[in-house]
């Protein structure tokens, strides 16, 4: 409700009435960042997540956005909405920008590189921020036995929101937790195949790379061309655009298989019924 930008209402007063922060935010970012903060973040620390590095649970901080900016924001949004017949932007994106203050978060810089090599002094290296939405890992109830997700997967294609549905499965990519490695490169292979806007690549400069359309049935040849060359530079081999997709698969399911995120945010969604987190 943070992000929809939702009035705030007596019976949301009510229910997070121990936060007080979050009733009285001045904007849906305050809001949005108080309740990462008060909620979020300590409920990952009990799932075993830690705060190093800014992550998980890094809420970052309000910004005023300056008009300038927040009016090129306006014009990116009517163009895309132009181009896709009313419904490529999401609700949340033009609540923000139009509808509430002029703030936005802005996030600390999670492409800290370690281990580059001897010593502790700063070292040069190719480097990939993967942006990934890993959605609700519960298991699936009712409905076929079909999951959350490709409930709504097939509610979007229904509804014309995207380009193709995701063979993707949530509960797959979650199964790193555990130490499943052949499921989770099971679920990257299919967010790689089609990422909509659940897996996103950037470079170190911050342009983006790969995915994060949610239109796009798959990515185009230029798109895959881009990841190919981003992946060789960041490994130092000649993989061709399929080769590159498959070995960022298996370097993904290498970090999720180490890192306790994945099992920290299970354990939050259990907490939380897995709506919304």
């Amino acid at each position: 409700r943070a992000s929809d930008g939702e009035a705030w209402s007596r019976a949301d007063a009510a229910a997070w009435e121990p936060y007080a922060a979050l009733g009285s935010a001045p904007s849906w970012a305050h809001r949005a960042t108080a309740y990462l903060q008060a909620v979020a973040a300590p409920l990952l620390a009990e799932g075993g997540a830690a705060g190093e590095g800014g992550c998980p649970g890094d809420s970052g901080a309000p910004l005023a956005l300056p008009a300038a900016l927040r009016e090129g924001l306006l014009a990116a949004l009517n163009a895309a909405r132009g181009e896709g017949g009313g419904r490529v932007v999401g609700a949340h994106a033009t609540r923000a920008v139009e509808e509430l203050e002029a703030y936005a978060v802005l996030e600390r810089d999670k492409a800290s590189v370690r281990g580059l090599g001897e010593g502790d002094g700063p070292r040069l290296a190719a480097a990939l921020c993967v942006e990934l939405k890993p959605k609700c890992g519960l298991p699936a109830l009712g409905a076929g036995g079909k999951s959350r997700y490709a409930l709504h997967q097939a509610l979007k294609a229904r509804r014309g929101e995207i380009g193709a549905r995701s063979a993707y499965e949530p509960q797959d990519l979650f199964a790193a937790a555990g130490g499943d490695r052949a499921r989770a490169l099971s679920a990257l292979r299919a967010l790689l195949a089609t990422p909509q806007n659940n897996l996103t690549v950037f470079d170190a400069a911050g342009r983006r790379v790969y995915g994060g359309d949610k239109r796009a049935a798959a990515p185009d040849e230029a798109a895959r061309g881009a990841l190919g060359g981003a992946v060789s530079a960041l490994l130092g081999d000649g993989n061709d655009t399929e080769g590159a997709a498959e070995a960022l698969a298996a370097l993904l399911a290498e970090v999720l298989l180490r890192e306790p995120h994945l099992r920290a945010l299970l354990a939050l969604q259990r907490r939380g019924g897995g709506a919304g987190v």
